[in-house]
């Protein structure tokens, strides 16, 4: 199921609750401060996973995620993309 979203106007964050995987998410940001953040306990608490250096542009980030996790974080600027496959 596809979702898509943006981080708000006034935030810096977008948590969304994942189902079962596996999951193909993008952020496209050129913020300096951009990441994807993965929780395996509710959201509770969130890891930033290693990147593959061919899904990691100057404009975006593309993470394939095979192991279960919970919820993502994406962390940006208001009005940066966000998809989950």
């Amino acid at each position: 199921m596809m979702r898509t979203g943006e981080i708000k106007a006034g935030q810096t964050t977008a948590v969304v609750a994942l189902d079962d995987g596996p999951f193909t998410i993008t952020l496209k940001s050129a913020d300096v401060t951009r990441k994807i953040e993965l929780s395996t306990d509710g959201g509770v608490e969130f890891f930033e996973p290693y990147y593959d250096g061919q899904g990691v542009t100057a404009n975006q980030i593309v993470l394939t995620i095979t192991a279960t996790a919970s919820d993502v974080r994406f962390t940006g600027v208001p009005g940066d993309k966000w998809v989950v496959l």
